[in-house]
């Protein structure tokens, strides 16, 4: 028999392999994140589960892995889905969302089922092997390495390096990253959320100019919800998803339709900084000044202000939205028709004056399917039975979108046939959506199937041709840009001293600008945008 010093090299080899063996099989699962030989990070994460095998107390061991196996649960699940590490930002927007997160969580879980296996199993046999062996060695206060590993950690993410490394710089190891997120979210992200910090960079107040160009006019801003412009058919979508609004454009020369980009890849980021036109990410301030805040203006200029929502009175909360004369706000659920509720709202809203109306929109949000669930006779063109997830996942989405172009027509039939005063209607949305593409699913990543959304515009009973043509000179139209465009409309001029070398923004997962974003170049003789990441740090 193998001696107690002999074995106890292979003990420990044994508990680093346990330890990492939720990495090594997710590897083989998904091919994106590989398997790394990192010496150093190799080597931290071995010594902790040695180090967590000197603790005595069994129960202390077991609570440390089980908070772990959630922590790193949370960590597949953003790896699977998303297609990217969990991040310190992305756990700060599940707990301002932690409805719809559990919701979509519900709706994938049967995808994904294996994550819990992967993890715990592993785990499990590491405390089963810490009972069964010979521990005459163990350390009486070894329950305090793993403390002393956690306060490393909380340590370095208030650091201008060590976070920036934490937040940005994710590679293997998933467990790694995992202590990274966690300790960067409680040590920084978290706290700096609650207290900012006065470090923020400063920025140049923008000057707003009262024109003498209001009329007597609808200013109607139908916000869409994540709006993938690849899927439709109006874009050059090889499914019929739109034909509507493509039959529409075909018999409209005046309906403007343009491949645009939104502000940020998060409903409560995209809309606040929409309605503030703020275009620097970082320049949150905007949101608390509200010196060009759309509806604020709107008011001051002699409109009458509203606004209709369609996802509930907790994001018309987390959006921020304010300073309208009337709310009409509805709790999406299944079997909810968006087309009846917009139709008994605009009953109820005179439209011979001046008017600003916001209109947030649902459909289509996940689960997809809910969108059409009233009639999906109608609007399930695509088949939903006997399919694997992904195929189910991009068939309920197209139907949602089949339904949301007859929406989006009928909205604009009604506002033909119920207005006569100069009425300009801009339909965009807050972000676009993941559908597969580089295997992202979902709205949390920089990437273009988030950010590239659609943009339609329509002008009824206005000869202001002049201005038509400007939003149809348009190039890759910004959220911020069609936000510029509004407020025209509504009688301003928005100058802008920080936009210095034209360039534009779309904003990552944290409000603040911290999480990264994208810049945002035209290049107007190549017909393209140019596309760089800045990561900022704290």
């Amino acid at each position: 028999m193998i001696s107690w010093r002999l074995e106890k090299p292979f003990y420990y080899l044994l508990l680093c392999f346990l330890f990492l063996l939720p990495d090594i099989s997710y590897a083989f699962i998904d091919g994106r994140f590989p398997i790394c030989f990192n010496p150093e990070k190799l080597g931290f994460l071995c010594l902790f589960a040695i180090t967590l095998s000197f603790v005595k107390n069994i129960k202390f061991v077991c609570i440390v892995l089980g908070l772990f196996g959630v922590m790193q649960l949370f960590q597949f699940s953003s790896m699977a889905y998303f297609g990217t590490y969990l991040s310190p930002f992305a756990l700060l927007l599940m707990l301002s969302e932690i409805k719809d997160v559990t919701q979509e969580v519900w709706h994938v879980i049967g995808k994904y089922w294996y994550l819990p296996f992967i993890i715990f199993i592993p785990y499990g046999l590491y405390i089963l092997r810490l009972t069964t062996v010979y521990r005459r060695r163990i350390i009486r206060d070894a329950w305090i390495f793993p403390i002393l590993f956690a306060i490393v950690f909380l340590v370095q993410a208030n650091t201008q390096l060590g976070f920036f490394k934490m937040a940005f710089r994710q590679s293997c190891y998933a467990s790694f990253n995992t202590m990274n997120a966690y300790a960067a979210f409680v040590g920084n992200v978290l706290p700096c959320s609650i207290f900012p910090s006065g470090r923020a960079q400063i920025f140049k107040p923008y000057e707003v100019k009262l024109l003498d160009n209001a009329e007597e006019a609808n200013v109607i801003v139908i916000f869409g919800e994540s709006l993938n412009r690849n899927h439709m058919s109006l874009f050059g979508y090889e499914r019929p998803t739109t034909p509507l609004l493509k039959k529409r454009a075909e018999e409209d020369k005046n309906l403007i339709y343009k491949e645009a980009i939104s502000g940020a890849v998060n409903t409560f980021i995209a809309v606040p900084s929409f309605l503030h036109l703020q275009r620097e990410p970082q320049n949150f301030k905007k949101q608390i000044q509200a010196d060009t805040y759309l509806p604020k203006l709107a008011k001051q200029n002699g409109f009458k202000t509203y606004y209709i929502g369609f996802q509930g009175e907790e994001t018309a909360r987390k959006t921020g939205i304010s300073s309208m004369d009337e709310r009409f706000v509805y709790s999406p659920k299944e079997n909810f028709n968006e087309l009846e509720f917009f139709k008994d709202a605009f009953s109820k809203i005179n439209l011979s004056g001046r008017n600003f109306i916001f209109i947030q929109k649902r459909n289509p949000h996940v689960p997809y399917e809910n969108g059409y669930a009233f009639d999906t006779e109608k609007f399930g063109v695509f088949p939903t039975e006997n399919l694997d997830w992904a195929e189910y996942v991009v068939n309920t989405y197209d139907n949602a979108m089949v339904f949301e172009d007859y929406v989006i027509n009928e909205m604009f039939n009604y506002f033909e046939e119920n207005t006569t005063k100069p009425t300009y209607i801009y339909y965009l949305s807050d972000h676009g959506e993941g559908l597969g593409k580089d295997g992202i699913w979902g709205h949390i990543s920089l990437v273009d199937s988030v950010y590239e959304t659609p943009f339609i515009f329509k002008a009824f009973h206005s000869d202001s041709d002049g201005y038509t043509n400007q939003v149809r000179e348009s190039l890759y139209p910004t959220a911020y840009e069609i936000g510029l465009m509004i407020a025209n409309r509504l009688g301003y001029e928005i100058i802008n001293p920080n936009n210095t070398d034209d360039s534009f923004y779309v904003n990552g997962a944290d409000i603040m600008g911290r999480a990264g974003f994208l810049k945002l170049t035209k290049d107007k003789a190549e017909n393209k945008i140019n596309v760089e990441l800045i990561q900022p740090g704290l």
